[in-house]
């Protein structure tokens, strides 16, 4: 059994990439499908097979996350009881093409063949290529906002130990349908809402990127209304849809439609409600977004509605 770094033209059957410190993860190694996390004091990653991107779906250069990990990262981070818990993928922009052979994914494997590897590629030094004035740098080295990992004498990872039902991320992986783009482009925008919110100075545009999301869950949540039986669903529809689901009796009248409006104060300089030089966004539209996103995720994809909601019936129906 053995694991390399690709050389071209050769394709890889696998990509590993690195987690940073910068984020929060989940104490306990897991293999969902063909993605494994590896969650290692040292050094923690995840590897995800290869797969060629189809030639018909939308290209961008700026788009880094696969779809792969994209749903290993999610059913991670949706499976997480924010009353007990947190958690926030915060991957390296920069990945690495192997090939494994055979082709296992198992977090023995991957500790053995694969983590020797990753932090080989943290410690190399820079290159002078002939030809070359500038020397080619180590990436990690210079992304100098992202700490090292303790393997090249960072600093520790934030491991959690409670509040993850994995059972549940089992669940969310194999709901996660990789051809459902509504469903991608939510679950990857807010895992980049995660990561942003790591940085102050990109508060705003963390929950710049949150709105993408509520509104890709929207757009899910009226594809379902109408494979429902509604014919043209609104914005009302959508909202008893989702408080129905939660057992919420004070329904508001649009979906979420505090945060919708808040939207349009944040992406227009100027709009019905008047001229924002910045927008009137506080702290907490983010946490309270963040929190309720990941719930109406992890329903939308498999049922899965917390307890502490149906508390709220019993209360309501034993009200005076």
């Amino acid at each position: 059994m053995s694991a390399r770094i690709t050389k071209h033209p050769e394709k890889p059957t696998h990509i590993a990439r690195i987690l940073s410190p910068k984020g929060a993860y989940p104490s306990r190694s897991v293999t969902l499908g063909d993605s494994t996390y590896v969650a290692d004091s040292e050094l923690s990653f995840c590897v995800f097979k290869y797969e060629k991107p189809d030639e018909d779906d939308p290209y961008s250069e700026v788009q880094w996350l696969s779809i792969p990990e994209i749903r290993i990262y999610s059913a991670l981070m949706l499976s997480v009881d924010r009353e007990k818990s947190f958690s926030a993928f915060y991957p390296y922009p920069f990945s690495v093409s192997l090939i494994l052979d055979p082709p296992n994914t198992s977090i023995e494997f991957a500790l053995e063949h694969v983590k020797p590897i990753l932090s080989e590629q943290l410690v190399e030094p820079d290159v002078l290529h002939e030809g070359y004035s500038v020397p080619a740098r180590n990436s990690y080295r210079y992304a100098t906002d992202i700490p090292m990992p303790p393997v090249a004498g960072g600093v520790d990872y934030d491991f959690r130990n409670s509040g993850i039902d994995y059972d549940l991320a089992v669940k969310l992986y194999a709901g996660i349908n990789p051809k459902d783009g509504i469903a991608i482009r939510g679950l990857s925008t807010l895992i980049k809402a995660g990561m942003l919110h790591y940085h102050y100075q990109f508060f705003e545009e963390a929950i710049n990127t949150l709105y993408i999301s509520l509104e890709a869950s929207f757009r899910m949540v009226i594809r379902q209304l109408k494979e429902n039986g509604i014919k043209e669903p609104n914005a009302k529809d959508a909202a008893q849809f989702i408080h129905d689901a939660f057992y919420d009796v004070n329904r508001l009248e649009k979906y979420f439609e505090e945060d919708y409006e808040k939207r349009i104060l944040s992406f227009h300089p100027e709009s019905r409600y008047g001229i924002y030089p910045h927008p009137p966004i506080m702290a907490d539209d983010y946490y309270f977004l963040f929190n309720d996103l990941l719930e109406v995720y992890a329903y939308l994809l498999t049922g899965f509605v917390h307890p502490k909601h149906k508390e709220k019936l019993k209360y309501h129906e034993g009200a005076t």
